[in-house]
């Protein structure tokens, strides 16, 4: 009776269970989500006027000096899926991501918000919230000095 099972299928991994998940972020590095997240990736889009694939925009999150939390590979994936509705982000294939139409305005706005969170530094954020909080030393560093 065994003699007649076929053998058994290799084992094989989804494309999700094989994503690295990341180390928790270092220490004044800043973690992006959620706008600030999709205003970096399209704003490394027009910069590279080429569609990226995942990987590739996880890799220029990194060089630009932040981090991304949980999968980046989801993570950036996720953020891109609005922006694709938005029009501001074209899907050539799947897992590219190509510049779609962003007006000067917009532009200089997600520039100038970037530049401002790459100010903050670090963030100091608490799993479950909502929000992540600026360092200690990076809210110092923004207050005024004490009379």
């Amino acid at each position: 009776m065994e003699d007649s099972l076929p053998p058994p299928a290799p084992i094989t991994m989804s494309r999700a269970a094989t994503d690295v998940h990341r180390l928790p972020p270092e220490p004044g590095r800043p973690c992006l989500r959620g706008t600030e997240l999709r205003y970096l990736l399209i704003l490394i889009l027009h910069r590279e006027r080429r569609a990226l694939t995942v990987g590739e925009l996880v890799a220029a999150v990194d060089r630009a000096g932040f981090d991304v939390l949980g999968r980046p590979g989801k993570t950036v994936s996720d953020a891109l899926r609005w922006e694709v509705d938005r029009g501001r982000v074209r899907k050539p294939a799947r897992g590219r991501y190509a510049i779609g139409t962003v007006c000067h305005q917009t532009r200089w706005r997600m520039r100038r918000r970037i530049a401002r969170r790459r100010a903050l530094g670090g963030t100091s954020h608490v799993p479950g919230s909502r929000h992540p909080r600026p360092a200690p030393d990076a809210a110092a560093a923004l207050s005024p000095p004490a009379a």
